[in-house]
């Protein structure tokens, strides 16, 4: 724990930045969509993939790891995502800590979306919202001038609401790209898919090293105690 929000925030940059894009974005994904079953927690994953990989487009098509740690505009820095604000972020971390099965889920669902292996069902998406907690006026006003498109919806499996949209700008070309396929390992979750981007696709940086369950407790230094 830190003295500030602040502080916090500095922390998790420096966690990001040295974690494995694979558990970096599983962190995004378990924090944003824990509650959604693998489609919810894939349906993120491929909005921050597409964000990476939407070069020439506003102030998208940066490095996954910057995607991710992107901050708002405002007066006060605080990340886009939920998911990598202090409380929700070392949440997430206690959970993966308490429950390995649960972290090799959703980092073998997130190493699938860094190759580029799963089907991209959100085509294209470089937002989601939650309809019954986002009170952002601004995009919502976005999407009733027909701005952001609806790409698709994932449906809570608990209670079948539907709780994430997917929108694409409407002035956001997509090419659709069909890989050839490939033979796949026996139990994997893998399969060829249909990715979207607006440019060739960008070569998304290869994991470092391994997950960080196994690496001790280095990336708990500075003093943050998930």
């Amino acid at each position: 724990f830190y003295s500030s929000p602040e502080e916090a925030r500095k922390e998790i940059d420096k966690i990001l930045n040295n974690l494995p894009l694979e558990d970096a974005l599983a962190i995004a994904m378990e924090g944003e969509a824990d509650v959604l079953g693998d489609e919810g927690l894939e349906g993120v994953g491929h909005v921050f993939r597409n964000r990476a990989r939407a070069e020439g487009y506003k102030d998208f098509g940066n490095s996954l790891a910057e995607e991710l740690g992107k901050k708002t505009y405002g007066k006060n820095k605080i990340f886009q995502f939920n998911a990598l604000e202090p409380t929700k972020f070392r949440n997430t971390l206690k959970r993966f800590k308490q429950n390995e099965d649960r972290y090799l889920k959703v980092r073998n669902i997130a190493e699938d979306i860094v190759a580029g292996s799963r089907k991209d069902f959100t085509k294209g998406a470089l937002f989601f919202k939650n309809p019954t907690s986002s009170e952002a006026k601004d995009f919502k006003a976005r999407v009733q001038s027909g701005e952001y498109v609806e790409t698709g919806r994932t449906v809570n499996p608990n209670n079948k609401v539907f709780a994430h949209i997917y929108y694409r700008p409407k002035d956001f070309s997509v090419v659709d790209e069909t890989q050839p396929e490939i033979e796949q390992p026996i139990n994997t979750e893998s399969f060829a898919t249909t990715n979207t981007t607006t440019q060739p696709p960008r070569k998304i940086p290869e994991s470092t090293g391994g997950s960080f369950l196994n690496r001790g407790s280095a990336y708990e230094t500075g003093g943050a105690t998930p």
